[in-house]
């Protein structure tokens, strides 16, 4: 009896390990949007490697590590999110500014802000493309906390902006 038991636990440890061992990359970035101080907060949470290749396709020897100096790399990555990260309160454009950034690990922390909104916005239209051009199947997670607004959501491939109210 222990002979029949064991034969198909076996042939499901069998199975499970060959289908394990083809493993499917995932890429997903998080976002962080914050209505605090009478201004937007944004921090963009993004695998280093990731950033790196984003930027090496306009500038192929850059490099994202210690050795950087922010002063490069900084209005390399203010470019690259005015480029493909944006908001709306309605039909007014608010225009975010570059703040600066961290290395921890292997995660680079991007820090933008949309200064002086004497209101929170009571809608917000959210326009993310980063690293499409690298990754077709990114996944961009946002979590928005914006007055009335408290939402978590996906931005990927064709569905690359949502509208909260």
């Amino acid at each position: 009896m222990l002979k029949k038991s064991i034969k198909p636990l076996i042939l499901f440890l069998f199975v499970c390990l060959s289908t394990s061992s083809q493993t499917h990359k995932f890429y997903l970035s998080h976002y962080s949007v914050d209505y605090k101080n009478e201004s937007l907060q944004i921090v963009a949470k993004i695998f280093t490697d990731d950033m790196e290749k984003a930027l090496q396709i306009k500038e192929p020897t850059l490099r994202i590590d210690e050795k950087q100096n922010p002063k490069v790399l900084g209005p390399k990555l203010a470019e690259y999110f005015k480029k493909h990260l944006s908001f709306k309160d309605r039909d007014i454009e608010l225009l975010h500014q570059y703040v600066g950034f961290e290395l921890e690990n292997d995660l680079i922390y991007i820090y933008l802000e949309v200064p002086s909104l004497a209101l929170d916005p009571g809608y917000l239209t959210v326009f993310c493309d980063a690293l499409f051009e690298v990754y077709p199947d990114q996944v961009n997670l946002f979590r928005v906390k914006c007055g009335s607004i408290q939402e978590t959501f996906t931005l990927k491939k064709g569905e690359e902006s949502i509208d909260l109210k």
